[in-house]
């Protein structure tokens, strides 16, 4: 379609003037699959596991299709192998790219209490095989917020693939984070705000992918 070539050098066919012929360059929302294909619409005959969410220097990263409500903990503890940013340091929490290890943390972490939104991620699979089929986590405050940029191009790319979209309205979602032993950075995608809140409490989770 012109819009899948927007941007790009492109041909008009001949015998149907509304396609195109470009060369389609990785760019968020667009469909992933687990053979390391890309496009733009759907493809029969593939199997999708992520929409294209954030593309920088040496960096990428696929949000999931599915999306669920959990907690970050069932308790209020402060989890030791995770670095603090309270309610003062914003900053240090949008500076966080670190969700793999965060989620490992909490995953074995011996705690008094459970971590059910980074337990949900770690065993997330969009795949039997190929691409997508392991390594997802949940995403670090700063890669949360990195995507905002991208919210409608990610939102209509999950449309596309048949999908629920993103959260809309006072929907936050809920990074690894942490702020406190009682809190951490929510972060609203579509508004790009954030707000400082109790970390007990179920929320909107989306796993995310580097590949």
């Amino acid at each position: 379609s012109a819009e899948a070539c927007n941007g790009l050098e492109s041909l008009v066919c001949p015998s149907d003037n509304s396609k195109y012929f470009c060369v389609l360059k990785e760019k968020p929302g667009l469909i992933y699959y687990s053979d390391g294909s890309f496009s733009y619409d759907l493809e029969d005959g593939k199997t999708p596991v992520g929409i294209i969410a954030y593309i920088k220097d040496d960096t990428k990263l696929l949000i999931s299709l599915e999306e669920n409500n959990l907690e970050f903990s069932t308790g209020y503890e402060d989890v030791s192998c995770l670095e603090n940013h309270g309610a003062n340091d914003l900053a240090g929490a949008l500076a966080d790219f670190n969700g793999k290890e965060n989620t490992l943390c909490m995953v074995n972490y011996e705690g008094k209490f459970e971590y059910p939104a980074a337990k949900w991620c770690n065993s997330f699979s969009a795949s039997d095989s190929g691409i997508g089929s392991s390594g997802w986590y949940l995403p670090a405050a700063g890669e949360l917020y990195a995507i905002i940029d991208n919210y409608d191009a990610i939102t209509n790319g999950l449309l596309r693939a048949n999908k629920k979209q993103l959260c809309k309205g006072y929907c936050n979602y809920r990074p690894s984070t942490e702020g406190d032993f009682g809190s951490l950075w929510h972060i609203n995608l579509e508004r790009g705000t954030t707000k400082y809140y109790y970390k007990v409490g179920a929320g909107s989770i989306r796993c995310v992918l580097a590949y």
